[in-house]
C-alpha cells in the first residue's frame, strides 16, 4: 500500500530513544511508521510479541489500547514533522470488534485532524489484520494541549 503512494514517507522518532517502554529495544511491540503530510495520515506496522497475549492467545485488550495510544500520540509529530508535538491523550475510546492477532503484523491507520491554533487535535484510527484485511479494532482520540506542544522548541 505504501509503496504505491508516494505521499507516505517513513517517520522516525529518535528523540524518544531506545529505552522507551513501548518503542524501545526491550519492548513487547515492534513499530514501523510512515506518514503523509498531504493526507494527514499515519500508517504503522505493528508486531506484538508473546508479552502481549491474553488467555485466549490473542492480543490483550490492554496491548491493543497501548498500540492505539502510541500511534495517535505520534500522529501529530509525524504529520506536522514537529518533534515534540505529541499532545497528551485526553480521551481514548476503543471499539474491540474482533480478536487482534498475536505474533503477526497488524496495520494501524490513523487520520489526524488539527486546525492550527486549536488547543486539541482529533485522531481516528483502525487496526487491521494484515492476513485477512479484517478491521479488528477502532479508536477515536482527543489529544489535549496540542497547540502549545506543537509550537514548543525542544
Amino acid at each position: 500500500m505504501l509503496a504505491a503512494d508516494p505521499t507516505f514517507k517513513e517517520a522516525k522518532f529518535p528523540e524518544i530513544g531506545n529505552e522507551h517502554f513501548v518503542l524501545g529495544d526491550r519492548s513487547a511491540f515492534r513499530f514501523r511508521f510512515a506518514a503523509s503530510q498531504e493526507k494527514h495520515q499515519v500508517v504503522c506496522a505493528v508486531y506484538a510479541g508473546t508479552y502481549s497475549t491474553n488467555t485466549a492467545g490473542m492480543m490483550h485488550g490492554g496491548a491493543v489500547s497501548t498500540v492505539f495510544d502510541m500511534v495517535v500520540a505520534l500522529s501529530g509529530s509525524a504529520v506536522l514533522q514537529s518533534p515534540g508535538a505529541y499532545g497528551m491523550t485526553k480521551r481514548l475510546e476503543i471499539a474491540y470488534l474482533r480478536p487482534s492477532p498475536l505474533k503477526k503484523c497488524v496495520r494501524v491507520e490513523s487520520d489526524f485532524n488539527y486546525t492550527p491554533g486549536d488547543k486539541d487535535a482529533q485522531v481516528t484510527a483502525k487496526m487491521v489484520d494484515v492476513e485477512t484485511a479484517t478491521v479488528t479494532a477502532r479508536a477515536t482520540a482527543t489529544m489535549s494541549d496540542f497547540y502549545r506542544r506543537s509550537t514548543a522548541k525542544l
